[in-house]
């Protein structure tokens, strides 16, 4: 910031005390390793809007995995309404955040000022990535479940139980989905 390189690269980029406690905990959090370039940059570029990360991710040619990083970090930045909403359930927990990059999801748990959505990121991050249904697809049609995208609809309804705690073993879910086919309910 010194030498005008931030506010070069755009008038919002700015070394503060914020930056300088949100990399403190980055080293905290990945010790006794270093943070990942990543991680850096998402912190650093953490107050743009996304019509302002563009620009500076072109400008900068980053590789395709750290422009990935900023932009997953913008989106779950625009999250933090529903992720700070202590009625959220797992699944929809898990739904905000699944498929974003590890370090964007970090930057998100460093970032936050909210501890509701921080401790719905760590729930996450800790647990519900980890939690898939036992049932396969193979098992579904072997339930006379017709083959085909209704599978997947299966699924992941089974998914979502199972995150929400309605199902805990592979014998609750084959009787799910054995209410759902008697019943004739499409999930």
């Amino acid at each position: 910031e010194e030498l005008g390189v931030l506010a070069t690269l755009n008038p919002s980029l700015k070394s503060n005390d914020w930056l300088e406690e949100k990399f403190k905990q980055a080293r905290k959090s990945c010790s006794p390793g270093r943070p990942p370039l990543g991680l850096y940059l998402a912190l650093l570029t953490y107050p743009l809007t996304d019509k302002e990360t563009e620009p500076l991710i072109s400008y900068l040619k980053l590789t395709k995995s750290l422009a990935r990083t900023l932009r997953d970090t913008s989106s779950i930045k625009s999250k933090f309404v529903p992720l700070a909403d202590p009625k959220l359930t797992p699944s929809g927990i898990y739904h905000l955040l699944d498929g974003y990059s590890q370090q964007a999801i970090i930057a998100n748990l460093l970032a936050s000022d909210s501890p509701v959505a921080q401790k719905h990121i760590r729930l996450f991050w800790a647990k519900l990535r980890y939690i898939k249904p036992a049932l396969t697809g193979n098992d579904l049609i072997q339930m006379d479940i017709a083959p085909g995208p209704h599978i997947k609809k299966v699924l992941n309804h089974l998914h979502d139980a199972k995150l929400d705690g309605k199902i805990t073993t592979k014998q609750d879910e084959k009787r799910l989905v054995r209410g759902w086919v008697d019943k004739g309910i499409s999930p």
